[in-house]
């Protein structure tokens, strides 16, 4: 989630057409590969009713939203990114989570938590800016995001919960404990771009851990059940992968395919101990 950004060129929108082609537009589903299309979409403005001449009257503050009650802007900034290579970027990062978790709750549920986690990354990201202005710094009250890194930071906190345990890689060189790379990834991307949303993150943080810890599970699963529920599988690695970070308002390490596909979370152990030994 970036405040206050400016759009580029294009090659941006290349570049995520050519990651895509190379993982297989085959192996996304669908929900995942339709709101890569509607992020895509509202970037080039090819609908009618999402038209905009600057960041400005679209992004999220509580300026806009608490004061002014434009609170549609809690869902259009999300969907909404500052150039082509922060649309790159997110939409890549949120290629390889959504897979495994439109795959692991089926996708009529992903489809409903990814409205539930959007309104609710928003909101927190203003309630967490409220109380930096009023204890902090007035200037937050303006401070207006767009993005959808604050989603991808929750599905990331989902993504390393369902994971074995074990480690990853920053610049594939620097070894993290998997469950806790997001924090990592948080503090590791504001240093290196500052510009990006702090709160817009740590809210993405806080409402994957209310989703798995707190109450926002279990009344989601109560209001809407998840179909097709897969829990007994997990993504594999191959013996060299790793996580190389990417910046510009993304969660940072991405998940190399593994070349044994989809496996049983015990068979992921197995071979895991057996590179070890």
């Amino acid at each position: 989630m970036y405040a206050n950004r400016r759009r580029g060129g294009n090659l941006g929108l290349l570049l995520l057409f050519g990651e895509m082609a190379r993982f297989g537009f085959d192996r996304i589903p669908a929900i995942t590969l339709a709101t890569i299309g509607l992020n895509v979409t509202v970037f080039l403005q090819l609908l009618p009713i999402v038209e905009y001449y600057s960041l400005t009257e679209v992004c999220s503050s509580v300026f806009y939203v608490w004061q002014r009650r434009e609170w549609w802007r809690l869902f259009l900034s999300s969907i909404v990114h500052g150039d082509d290579m922060h649309l790159y970027m997110n939409m890549v990062s949120f290629m390889v989570k959504g897979r495994t978790l439109e795959r692991r709750f089926g996708s009529a549920y992903f489809a409903f938590m990814l409205v539930v986690f959007t309104a609710a990354c928003s909101a927190l990201t203003l309630a967490l800016n409220y109380f930096l202005a009023v204890n902090y710094e007035q200037t937050f009250f303006v401070q207006c995001g767009v993005g959808f890194s604050g989603v991808i930071f929750a599905l990331k906190v989902l993504t390393t919960h369902y994971l074995p345990d074990g480690v990853t890689y920053l610049f594939g060189a620097l070894p993290i404990v998997t469950k806790w790379s997001v924090w990592v990834e948080l503090v590791v991307i504001q240093l290196l771009v500052p510009n990006v949303s702090f709160t817009g993150h740590l809210a993405g943080i806080l409402v994957g851990l209310l989703y798995l810890y707190g109450p926002m599970g279990a009344i989601m699963n109560a209001v809407f059940p998840p179909s097709g529920y897969n829990p007994g599988y997990t993504r594999s690695y191959s013996s060299n992968s790793s996580q190389s970070f990417r910046s510009y308002g993304t969660t940072g390490g991405e998940e190399r395919e593994g070349v044994g596909g989809w496996v049983d979370a015990d068979e992921v152990r197995r071979r895991r101990a057996q590179r070890f030994q």
